[in-house]
């Protein structure tokens, strides 16, 4: 016979069809045990027919995972036109609920999504709570403040810095409110200012529990005689159309404007004689709602193009007040603040000689009056 132009593959030895055929049974189960013991082969016609075994084998395994994929595509089509029909649902019901029913949904849902972060990050420290410490120690620049508010968590930290570069500090700025703004239900709630639509007036200074701050939690509820709209645009011109704002025992300076509903000023708390004792960097950010305006404030706690002066005290404060229409002629005012100043005065503070109680007394008789003004602006 003449030589062909190209030599056949060579044929496989006895141990790679052994192999191969005991990895074809793990996939072929059926198909063994549907052969008779009439027709199984005899030991000495096994290696022969391995082969056409192997084929079957890869048919049958190939034809199992088409049916998986196509089981797992009509599973995919399936599931996500319930996810169509349920989304559409819900936001019909949505639509059509009370702006309590949503208030209650918001806080449902973010009590879930607190749950399931806080199970998660309980593991997360579980797992890895020494080597998060010792890279802590090694490798994580702490914030110049952080002396000053040692307890403060990292992510809150960076939320509450600017940048200098105008683009990042756009960004951070309306990150900050952002989120501030998603948390201003859940704080009224737990203080109880949705409970009452009458006068609600608290000021209170005090050391926290265990000594190492200056807690300050202002609370206000009031009836206006004014449209909440007409209301909310007075105060909001008042912060906004004037660079400059003097009030009793305090003086606020507009340094930046972030659109048309973003503001950051700077206050500064005077002394009797006039000159300061701390500086606050607020951000101000104004949320329209059906039927109410929400303005939101946090204090920037590291500014890369207004660093705080030496001897001044720097607050980590967040507040907010919803003016909120009753009728067309009458509007409810709720107001809260809570603020917190590090109970050790910094170096060359005014306040440095006095000790924490005497200096939560001071701090309450210089803001009475400053809340006292603010209260009356909102008019």
């Amino acid at each position: 016979m003449a030589p062909t132009d190209s030599q056949p593959s060579a044929a496989p030895t006895p141990e790679d069809l052994q192999m191969i055929n005991e990895i074809a049974d793990l996939l072929d189960d059926a198909v063994l045990h549907t052969s008779s013991p009439a027709t199984s082969p005899s030991p000495s016609t096994k290696s022969d027919e391995a082969p056409v075994k192997v084929v079957k084998s890869q048919h049958y395994y190939r034809k199992r995972q088409k049916d998986e994929r196509q089981y797992l595509h009509d599973q995919v089509k399936e599931l996500s036109s319930k996810l169509s029909v349920l989304t559409a649902m819900k936001n019909l019901e949505a639509d059509q609920c009370s702006h309590w029913e949503k208030v209650a949904r918001t806080q449902k849902l973010g009590s879930q999504k607190a749950a399931l972060e806080n199970a998660r990050l309980k593991r997360a420290l579980e797992d890895q709570l020494k080597l998060a410490e010792a890279l802590d120690q090694l490798l994580v620049k702490r914030p110049r403040l952080a002396v000053t508010f040692p307890t403060m968590d990292g992510i809150d930290w960076k939320l509450r810095k600017l940048p200098a570069d105008p683009t990042r500090r756009t960004s951070c700025f309306h990150a900050m409110l952002d989120d501030a703004y998603d948390h201003v239900d859940t704080n009224f709630l737990q203080k109880g200012l949705y409970d009452s639509m009458e006068h609600h007036r608290s000021l209170d200074v005090t050391a926290n529990a265990t000594e190492d701050s200056i807690v300050i939690d202002v609370q206000s509820v009031a009836q206006i005689a004014s449209n909440y709209l007409t209301c909310s645009q007075n105060f909001w011109s008042l912060l906004t159309d004037h660079e400059y704002l003097n009030l009793p025992n305090a003086h606020l300076q507009v340094l930046e404007h972030f659109g048309s509903d973003g503001v950051y000023f700077r206050h500064r708390a005077l002394m009797p004689q006039k000159n300061p004792y701390s500086q606050l960097l607020w951000g101000v950010k104004r949320y329209f709602e059906k039927n109410r305006v929400v303005l939101v404030f946090k204090t920037v706690l590291e500014d890369q193009r207004h660093p705080p002066p030496p001897g001044l005290y720097i607050g980590n404060h967040t507040a907010a007040i919803i003016i909120e229409g009753v009728d067309e002629m009458w509007t409810c005012r709720r107001m809260c603040m809570l603020g917190q100043l590090p109970v050790e005065p910094p170096k060359q503070s005014p306040l440095s000689a006095n000790p924490s109680h005497l200096i939560c007394d001071f701090i309450l008789h210089q803001i009475t009056p400053t809340f006292d003004a603010i209260e009356s602006l909102i008019v």
